[in-house]
Order: C-alpha cells, then sequence, then structure tokens
C-alpha cells in the first residue's frame, strides 16, 4: 500500500484550502474533479474536509474505481454528455493547461474551469512510503 506524506501536508495550506473556497461560490453548483492522480486525492480529501460535495471523477487515462472505493472514474465522453453544466476543478499539476484546453474544445466554458488549485512546487517533496 502507498501512503502520501509530504503531500497532503503541503496541500492543507491555507492559500490552497482559500483558493478552492473562493472558486466553488454557489452550494447547490455540481462539481468534477479532472484528474485521479495524487493531485486529485489530495483536492478530493480537502473538499471533503471542508464540506464540498464531489460529484463525479473525470480522468482521460485511468478508469476503475477512485480513491478508497468511493467513486467509478469517468471518462471525458461521459462527463460532457451527464455534466455538461457542471463545474470542472482541473486536479493536475503538470497537464492543467492541456485540460483546460481541452475542456474549452469539449463545449465547457471559462467561468465552469476551475484551474489546479495546487502549485507545482507542492510535489517537489513527495514521500511515497511503501511498507
Amino acid at each position: 500500500m502507498k501512503k502520501i506524506g509530504i503531500i497532503k501536508e503541503k496541500a492543507y495550506s491555507c492559500e490552497v484550502v482559500d483558493k478552492i473556497k473562493s472558486s466553488i461560490c454557489l452550494e447547490n453548483e455540481h462539481i468534477v474533479l479532472y484528474g485521479a492522480g495524487i493531485a486529485g486525492e489530495a483536492i478530493y480529501d480537502i473538499c471533503k474536509t471542508i464540506g464540498i460535495t464531489i460529484n463525479a471523477i473525470c480522468d482521460t487515462f485511468r478508469a476503475g474505481l477512485f480513491f478508497k472505493n468511493e467513486y467509478t472514474i469517468i471518462s471525458p465522453k461521459e462527463l460532457i454528455n451527464s455534466y455538461k453544466d457542471s463545474i470542472i476543478m482541473i486536479c493536475s499539476v503538470g497537464s492543467c493547461n492541456e485540460i483546460h484546453d481541452y475542456l474549452l474544445k469539449m463545449g465547457f466554458c471559462e467561468t465552469q474551469i476551475i484551474l489546479c488549485p495546487i502549485k507545482h512546487n507542492a510535489f517537489s517533496s513527495i514521500q511515497i512510503i511503501e511498507p
């Protein structure tokens, strides 16, 4: 089992939490996280902790169950078919711009897209601990 150490500590900085809170201004918005990797897990955990409900997790390259088996990862096709009016929070540090452009090409509006709230330097000292 892999364990995320330093990432969550840095992801929980006040700046990141404030950025997430200020990005989601309406209470009943449907929110989808785009990215099922380490950043997606950290952002999901923050959202859950501060009471923001996530409606789906989308990823271009991953399928199956997401983080603690709470969600089935949906494809971009299902995202546009089932969540076209949702707010999409990008959860990828390295591919943020690519995903942003892809979402615009898929037909999402700029106002529906939230860029990744975690900065690249939050991942500069990743610790993965294997038992």
